[in-house]
């Protein structure tokens, strides 16, 4: 319900909900994150949004939705080195590909391409740890990043840098008809 209300774009209902499941379970790190996820939809309650999401991570440091949701607010505010931060701690709790990947996205935002190519390899090893029978040997090829340069072509070099991360990925889900979505944001 929280979700729908939310892509309704029905904060203030969205913000009941959230905020009545933490006042029944006020020690629970996916109630706050609920409370957190909500307030990161308005500019003005950045610090609270912040203040509460990393309050749900202190009662458990492996809440995942918590994590995402942080990580969310930081890069959405061009706080790329928080992000990356936050995730490179969260690591050691939780090694899954998706926070692998997560991590990985975070860094080529942040145009740390060597550093990003070797959290994709590393989810992509964590994937076939939990699901061998999928293995097909893939791996991200490492590339020379003075190549990536000269393969950017002036439109590519007008976009910003999100815009040009995400670009690929929206065309993709339109052509493929993908409508799947990740944790909410």
């Amino acid at each position: 319900i929280l979700e729908s209300y939310i892509l309704l774009s029905r904060y203030k209902d969205a913000f009941v909900i959230a905020k009545e499941a933490a006042e029944l379970m006020p020690k629970n790190a996916n109630a706050l994150t609920m409370v957190g996820v909500v307030l990161s939809h308005s500019p003005e309650s950045y610090d609270k949004a912040v203040a509460i999401l990393n309050t749900a991570l202190s009662i458990d440091p492996r809440c995942t939705d918590a994590v995402a949701a942080l990580v969310s607010l930081y890069v959405s505010n061009d706080k790329h080195d928080e992000a990356i931060a936050l995730l490179e701690g969260t690591l050691p709790r939780n090694n899954t590909d998706a926070m692998h990947t997560r991590l990985a996205d975070v860094l080529t935002l942040a145009n740390q391409l060597p550093r990003a190519v070797v959290h994709y390899n590393n989810a992509l090893t964590v994937d076939r740890m939990l699901h061998p029978e999928h293995d097909d040997g893939d791996e991200v090829e490492e590339a020379d990043v003075g190549d990536l340069d000269e393969e950017m072509d002036e439109e590519d070099m007008a976009l910003n840098p999100h815009e040009a991360f995400f670009e690929g990925e929206e065309q993709q889900h339109i052509e493929g008809g993908d409508s799947s979505s990740g944790s909410a944001h």
